[in-house]
């Protein structure tokens, strides 16, 4: 009798084992995609946050690289050449200051004028007006011949504002410029920031209005701007470090007539000659300019997308508090050997390593901001460091007066 083969197949056991290592394979495989994805993600924001710094950096360097130190072409009179300061700014446009802003004006060459349309037009004609600002339409008042003639020189100006529809905090760094430098309508200050004496129009460009008025946005997303000088007798960056004994200049004026003597004071200028409000002796005095040898600037910059550096407080942070509670401290890198800062609103504050959940604080206030009464939930910032040093080929720190020095360049001595 022949014998029946049986049907090949599978036994319910062998399909479970199956379906079992398919669908582990479809997770593994899945988290695999999800992780490159990530990773693609986290390299498109990076390299997004490093364009933005490089297109910043090279903007910031252009201008140093290029300042200058002559007298402006409508009266000649050493006007502010290289003016740093710190103003107190409404920019929320309810009339009131609200915070304190720090303020960069110097003169620069214009490489290359004859390159562009609006140089080789400009002062084309007798009797012209406009000036090249980048907000008047340029090109037509080239095409018109109203550009008065540049001299080969601009007005440079930088500062920070909140960004506008941000998270508190954040900024934006601005950027104008007007060719050719001086007479009406200067961007160049007469009167500091916060001098008490100065009227709305000698204090100059002071308030977000009028900043947007005159410049253009070069960065977003910026939690600080900062820039110091180092000056003739300075040997170290560090901030805490005073201005007689080799610590970093906060402020700078170049004709040592406008800000008062202040040593580390935002309100004056520790190689100031101002004898007193009405003293303007060393601006209409050419001879002791004082220009430094190197312009550091820092930045702060909020990582982009899943990149950014962002923490929430789990609790209200009274102005007196030494911890911060947070609600996840992954977003701080554990890694960073240096000077540790975050941001919470406009307010800075130095930091250790987090234990328990919770950041032990240093020093409320950093960075030149106020300390202030914090509520449950807001954000709390950390973004990456941007530091560079421009030398300044322009410097000028020998001059016929009571310092006395002998060696550097463009100067008189004794």
């Amino acid at each position: 009798m022949k014998r029946l083969s049986r049907r090949a197949g599978y036994t319910l056991i062998e399909l479970l084992l199956a379906m079992a290592l398919f669908s582990a394979l479809s997770t593994g495989l899945i988290a695999l995609l999800a992780r490159s994805s990530e990773f693609l993600a986290t390299g498109a924001s990076q390299t997004e946050t490093m364009d933005s710094i490089q297109t910043f950096a090279e903007a910031f360097g252009s201008d140093v690289a290029t300042l200058s130190s002559r007298a402006d072409c409508d009266t000649g009179v050493p006007d502010v050449r290289l003016f740093c300061d710190f103003a107190n700014s409404d920019t929320d446009g309810d009339k009131k200051p609200d915070l304190t802003i720090q303020r960069l004006f110097f003169v620069r060459m214009i490489p290359n004028e004859s390159s562009f349309e609006t140089g080789r037009r400009s002062g084309m004609y007798v009797g012209a007006k406009d000036y090249v600002n980048g907000i008047g339409y340029d090109e037509k008042k080239a095409a018109d011949g109203t550009l008065r003639a540049s001299g080969g020189l601009m007005e440079v100006f930088w500062t920070a504002l909140p960004d506008a529809g941000a998270t508190p905090g954040v900024l934006q760094i601005w950027r104008g410029y007007r060719s050719p430098p001086g007479g009406p309508g200067s961007l160049l200050p007469m009167k500091g920031g916060r001098d008490p004496l100065a009227t709305a129009a000698e204090k100059g460009i002071v308030d977000a209005v009028a900043v947007r008025a005159v410049a253009r946005p070069i960065l977003s997303g910026v939690l600080y701007f900062y820039v110091d000088f180092w000056g003739r007798h300075t040997t170290t960056w560090d901030a805490k470090m005073r201005n007689r004994d080799g610590g970093p200049f906060r402020t700078w004026d170049s004709t040592r007539g406008i800000l008062p003597l202040g040593e580390d004071d935002i309100d004056g200028f520790y190689l100031s000659k101002k004898t007193n409000q009405q003293d303007t002796t060393s601006l209409l005095d050419s001879t002791d300019d004082t220009y430094p040898r190197k312009i550091r600037v820092t930045c702060v910059i909020e990582e982009l997308g899943r990149n950014a550096r962002v923490g929430y407080l789990n609790d209200d942070l009274p102005k007196e508090s030494k911890t911060i509670p947070c609600a996840d401290t992954r977003f701080f890198p554990a890694t960073d050997t240096s000077r540790r800062y975050v941001k919470i609103e406009n307010e800075w504050i130095e930091v250790g390593l987090p234990v328990n959940g919770a950041f032990p604080v240093l020093a409320r206030a950093a960075r030149g901001t106020q300390a202030a009464m914090h509520s449950a939930g807001a954000m709390i910032h950390h973004g990456r460091s941007f530091v560079q040093e421009y030398d300044v080929a322009a410097f000028r720190d020998t001059y016929r007066d009571e310092l006395g020095a002998q060696t550097g360049r463009g100067g008189y001595g004794k």
